[in-house]
């Protein structure tokens, strides 16, 4: 489990992503322990992020992954593992902090300009935040949801089975890249499955990500080529639901603490 925290992780991913007046998410730290999705106004929140040009720092870094690089083998190669995170999630983390201090010294009055810095921070950071809860719900062995978690998975989306083939439906169903998803919606309290355009469009409003499954080309072409359902298949098989049931119940419990 991890949170980003001044660059650093600790334990669950804390974010939200925000929508400006243009209608461009952008994701700021945030006081839920998910990636949280909710609707603010990004000048609200501009200075909280960047601060301003004489206190910037870091603010974001690569976390570590929380296995050796060939233990994902057969399914996900070390080759595979190690471009993908150190090359492709590296990048986004890059490019994000160069965002970051973009925005700390642009002209408010640019629009131009301060629209396209904030769809590029929030194309960036969504990289980084998805890219670090993907290691987090990656296993090596194949496992089911279990006791109170699978129960809910039931009662919302009826089985198991019918969990993974929406799960699988939706990541089939994402149009170039993106993201399938598992999310909990806290305004029904339900589980849902969804996909996310790039890193960071269609995703509910309100919704906590519970598990993620890369679908963009380079999650998976050494190893599956252009078979995307076999790549898709192989990460659900390999899901780390004891990891999803965590955060979904932590997610129950910022909207009722009662859960």
């Amino acid at each position: 489990m991890f949170s980003f925290v001044n660059g650093c992780i600790s334990e669950l991913p804390i974010w939200r992503l925000v929508l400006n007046q243009r209608g461009a998410s952008f994701p700021i730290r945030g006081s839920l322990p998910i990636y949280q999705s909710d609707f603010y106004q990004f000048d609200v929140w501009r200075d909280r992020l960047v601060g301003t040009p004489r206190t910037m720092t870091t603010q974001y870094s690569l976390p570590a992954l929380p296995y050796a690089l060939d233990a994902l083998e057969p399914w996900c190669s070390a080759e595979t593992l190690e471009l993908h995170h150190g090359k492709h999630h590296a990048a986004y983390v890059a490019a994000a902090n160069a965002d970051v201090e973009a925005l700390a010294s642009i002209d408010p009055e640019d629009a131009h300009a301060l629209a396209g810095a904030q769809a590029s921070l929030a194309f960036n950071v969504g990289g980084h935040v998805l890219h670090s809860l993907l290691w987090e719900n990656l296993s090596p062995t194949k496992s089911e949801p279990t006791g109170a978690f699978r129960t809910q998975i039931e009662t919302d989306l009826g089985s198991v089975e019918r969990m993974n083939a929406l799960l699988t439906a939706a990541c089939k169903g994402v149009h170039g890249s993106g993201w399938g998803a598992l999310v909990f919606d806290s305004t029904s309290r339900r589980i849902h499955a969804a996909r996310l355009h790039d890193h960071q469009s269609d995703l509910i409003a309100n919704s906590s990500l519970l598990a993620v499954v890369d679908v963009w080309e380079h999650a998976y072409y050494l190893g599956y080529r252009n078979d995307r359902p076999a790549w898709i298949k192989a990460v659900v098989e390999h899901l780390d639901w004891a990891a999803i049931a965590t955060r979904c119940k932590q997610a129950a419990a910022a909207v009722d603490p009662s859960k």
